[in-house]
């Protein structure tokens, strides 16, 4: 799968979360999904979880699970992986459960902000949370429009120097 995020600013994503939720009391929460059919992008968000703290929030590649951590660019199943309970983490740190964001909507996030704008979509009683998901896919294609020529630039300029980078540093054979 491709993303326009690179493993640094997905890290760095994830750090803000936990920087910005990671012990406190985030209020409702509850999961997210989306899909594409030939009519457009469908959101679908499920049951709210009430009076919840955020214990942990982590990045995860399920594909270097599978591929016992090798894997090749392009390869990457990245997930942010983020556990809830519903009392204090100092009284049940044990209790809670797992929500996660899928790697269907991550991999549409072009920057970090916008990744930080998806986690927010987690929160929030269930109609709440479908509408800042359909805010946050109008915003990205808002973006797209913008950026799209640039970013095709970049890339190239970017994959360029790391190639010539890795040339002088001995690690790729000319």
């Amino acid at each position: 799968m491709f993303y326009r995020l690179n493993e640094f600013e997905l890290l760095r994503s994830v750090n803000q979360i936990s920087q910005n939720d990671g012990g406190c009391h985030v209020g409702n929460v509850g999961s997210i999904s989306a899909w594409k059919d030939e009519e457009g992008m469908h959101f679908n968000t499920y049951s709210t979880y009430r009076n919840n703290w955020c214990v942990a929030v982590e990045l995860i590649d399920e594909a270097r699970n599978l591929m016992g951590g090798k894997v090749a660019p392009g390869d990457h199943q990245w997930k942010i992986h983020a556990g809830f309970c519903q009392t204090s983490i100092k009284v049940a740190p044990n209790g809670g459960y797992p929500l996660l964001l899928p790697a269907s909507l991550i991999a549409l996030c072009p920057t970090c902000d916008s990744l930080l704008e998806l986690w927010d979509c987690l929160k929030g009683k269930v109609n709440e949370r479908k509408e800042k998901l359909e805010t946050w896919y109008e915003n990205i294609q808002r973006w797209e429009a913008q950026h799209e020529p640039i970013l095709v630039q970049l890339n190239a300029m970017v994959n360029d120097a790391a190639l010539e980078y890795a040339q002088v540093r001995g690690g790729i054979d000319q």
